[in-house]
Formats: structure tokens, C-alpha cells, sequence
């Protein structure tokens, strides 16, 4: 194995994996990290995601994509990446992570995050769209409940703003509660 490039043995381990699902007809897929990780240069990321086969769904997820322009994730704007390579993709926004409160999850950066992501995916017919949650301190559900339903309307049928939808999602489920009073509490 030493002798072996890493990626081609990770890849030939992966094709053993899928052959088993791809015989019961379930199409596997693969999370965005696993196949552009490292910090490399155009030209060997090219070539890296081309070792993967296509028949494998990829997952991309970026949990900082559309907060307030900014975006340092490793893999930030690489999913052209796997566009131009030909697979297709299903973008995973998150409704809670890393930084959250056990309490309350980070509603300006996750609003941002799921809007931005639903949008990018429904203009670019993408193959999906899949909201995760998960964090160290885990808020509850249902406080969640409004982000994932945010990241369904602003991909079926979105309105004019991402703020004025999630307003009407979240006095429908929590009341009086508006986006910016959530963005106030935990800004």
C-alpha cells in the first residue's frame, strides 16, 4: 500500500463498498470533503476528483456559503469543481453546527447559509438539497424546524427575500418571534 497513490487506493476501497449498493440498486454518494480535501492546486484537485467514479453522488457541503459574502471554508467555491468532473451534486447547508449554542442555533449565519444554498441549487438544477444539523452543543429541533423549512421554500418556491419567508415561516411555527429578533439573540 505504501508504494500506492493514497487517493486511488481510498477510491478502489470506496468502488468495493458501492458494488454492494449498486447491486440493490441504491446509488451511493460521497461527502464534498472526501474528495477535495488537501490544499492543492487547480490542476492536481482536477485530477483528484477525476479519480472518483461518477456514479457516485456528491454531497457538498459548505456551512459558511452565502454569511455576509465571506466564505474560508477549505473547499469554499470549489463546486464547479465537481460539476465540470460530471458529477451530480446535492448541496448540504446547515441548520445547526459548530459555534452554536446548546440553546439556539446561529440564526443569521444559518438563515444566510440555507437561503444561499437553496438558491445556488435550484438555479443550477442541482440534484438537491439536503439540510444537516449538527453541533457539539445541539439546540433543540424544533428551533431548527423553521431553517429546514426556510431551505424548502427558497428551493421549490421562493419569494421575493429570504428574510420576509423566513419571517412568515417563523410566526407561523413560533409566534410572534421574527428573523431579526432570532439574529439579535444569538449575534
Amino acid at each position: 500500500c505504501s508504494k500506492r497513490d493514497r487517493f486511488e487506493l481510498f477510491v478502489e476501497h470506496l468502488e468495493g463498498l458501492a458494488a454492494v449498493l449498486l447491486e440493490r440498486g441504491i446509488r451511493p454518494g460521497i461527502w464534498c470533503d472526501m474528495m477535495l480535501t488537501g490544499k492543492l492546486d487547480d490542476e492536481q484537485l482536477d485530477a483528484q476528483v477525476r479519480k472518483f467514479p461518477r456514479y457516485l453522488i456528491a454531497w457538498y457541503w459548505d456551512y459558511y456559503y452565502g454569511w455576509d459574502g465571506q466564505n474560508d471554508s477549505v473547499w469554499a467555491n470549489r463546486l464547479d469543481y465537481l460539476s465540470d468532473a460530471g458529477f451530480e451534486t446535492v448541496l448540504a447547508p446547515a441548520a445547526a453546527s459548530c459555534g452554536d449554542s446548546p440553546f439556539l442555533p446561529l440564526y443569521r449565519r444559518h438563515a444566510a447559509n440555507v437561503a444561499a444554498t437553496a438558491d445556488l441549487a435550484r438555479t443550477r438544477r442541482l440534484l438537491g438539497l439536503c439540510v444537516t444539523s449538527w453541533s457539539v452543543h445541539l439546540s433543540p429541533k424544533r428551533l431548527q424546524y423553521p431553517l429546514w423549512e426556510l431551505a424548502a421554500k427558497r428551493f421549490l418556491s421562493p419569494g421575493e427575500s429570504a428574510k420576509r419567508d423566513l419571517d412568515v415561516i417563523l410566526r407561523r411555527r413560533l409566534g410572534k418571534i421574527d428573523a431579526q429578533t432570532l439574529y439579535d439573540l444569538t449575534d
